[in-house]
């Protein structure tokens, strides 16, 4: 059995322990019918065959009145589905149920058949009379048959409209609750598929150190150096993926949140490098309306993404040292709807023709870091561009020469990222 065919199997007995809750506690048979494979194929709760009313028991012991029954039910749960519409449903002998699409993200997902039941409203109970006698009919039956069938008919248990909406308000909102979850685990289960190769490659990667261990004493020092460039970079690529696992897999929750808390952290987190390469982090955020800076977010995906433009401003910057200050400097202003932040650092640059397009794509690495024995996984702005894209923001850079040098390889730069982030995200449209 394949991954999914055990997924689907554990939806499948979950789907039937709901069921089994809704029968157990209503009295009522209830099924739910689902497209797999094209194909509508129907789970019934285990109690159905105890809750069967007589009329519906004698119907299915006729010959031919169990498919009847099966394809009269798979007709209207099919109704449903093709319009979307939750509603009483009368069955081919004169019975109501209830259909109720499940829809998730605008789509049906499933439908749910549930009670056999007559209603007390006058009009009700004349079209029920009104299709047993069509039934009696179609099936033939002698004028014994046909009075049984009417005596165990008006014998099915009776609900007003007011009692059985109780039902009609709550089952829904449960089956949608369900399918949420199966959403979510498939969705969890493509990253995990996908993250799971990932690590795999950077792990084996890593395992190359033997390689490199057994022929050291044979290679040379720029051959050596890029062996151990290679097991760094996929280090750090599979820290990247480790740490987004448990972030970039999450729904994003926006909340109001105080900037500089958020970059506080971040300067905590690498205030141990920083110190290593007498790099001065400063953060100076500007007020708005005299308060200090609040805008909505989500917080775990916004605080890792600016640990990413922290680390590489730290990173990428040149060495300090007594006398020469080197810096990272984090200032904010209030722009209308907008809060800004840029992060600017004096160190490694970046190429005209990588700003504000390569640099930003998976797995690409700036040029000019080739040289300076400073790894990265090219992965850290790529997931800076997604979380600001989804926070309605943006962020754009921008790079300097600070020397006259015709080469910029080697030669110091003034670097800067501007992130723009609304002070209150959109509403979300249906």
């Amino acid at each position: 059995m394949t991954s999914k065919d055990t997924a689907l199997a554990s939806e499948e007995e979950r789907i039937r322990t709901f069921l089994d809750i809704f029968a157990e506690s209503s009295g009522l048979p209830i099924g739910i019918y689902e497209k797999q494979a094209g194909e509508c194929v129907g789970i019934f709760s285990q109690h159905n065959e105890a809750l069967y009313e007589g009329h519906c028991r004698f119907i299915q012991r006729l010959p031919g009145g169990r498919e009847r029954c099966k394809a009269d039910e798979m007709r209207r749960a099919r109704e449903a589905r093709e319009t979307h519409t939750a509603g009483l449903t009368m069955c081919h002998a004169g019975i109501y149920n209830y259909a109720v699409p499940v829809a998730l993200d605008g789509e049906v997902k499933a439908v749910i058949l549930y009670g056999e039941l007559r209603l007390a409203e006058d009009t009700h109970e004349a079209q029920s009379r009104q299709r047993h006698e069509e039934t009696v009919a179609a099936l033939g039956l002698d004028a014994d048959q046909a009075a049984t069938l009417e005596k165990l008919r008006v014998e099915t248990k009776v609900y007003s409209k007011g009692e059985f909406a109780h039902l009609q308000s709550t089952l829904p909102r449960v089956a949608e609750w369900l399918y949420q979850i199966f959403k979510d685990e498939e969705k969890a289960r493509y990253h995990i598929e996908k993250i799971t190769h990932e690590i795999q490659t950077r792990i084996q990667g890593i395992l190359n150190a033997e390689n490199l261990l057994l022929e050291f004493d044979f290679l040379n020092k720029r051959d050596l150096k890029r062996g151990i460039h290679e097991i760094i970079n996929s280090a750090e690529a599979l820290a990247t993926v480790v740490n987004n696992l448990g972030k970039f897999q999450r729904e994003y929750r926006f909340r109001r949140q105080r900037l500089e808390t958020l970059l506080v952290e971040s300067k905590r987190i690498y205030a141990a490098e920083a110190k290593r390469k007498y790099v001065d982090v400063k953060i100076e955020l500007e007020k708005v309306d005299g308060r200090d800076a609040f805008v909505e977010v989500s917080r775990e995906h916004l605080q890792l993404a600016l640990n990413n433009l922290m680390h590489n401003a730290i990173k990428y910057s040149f060495r300090g040292a007594p006398g020469r200050e080197r810096f990272v400097q984090i200032a904010g202003k209030n722009e209308g709807d907008f809060y800004s932040l840029s992060f600017e650092n004096y160190g490694v640059g970046i190429l005209p023709h990588e700003l504000n397009s390569l640099i930003f794509d998976e797995n690409y690495q700036g040029k000019l870091t080739d040289g300076e024995y400073r790894t990265g996984s090219g992965k850290g702005l790529f997931f800076v561009k997604q979380v600001l894209e989804e926070h309605h923001g943006s962020i754009e850079a921008f790079c300097k020469q600070m020397s006259d040098d015709p080469s910029p390889e080697g030669q110091p730069h003034l670097v800067r990222f501007m992130v723009r982030l609304p002070f209150k995200q959109p509403e979300k449209t249906e």
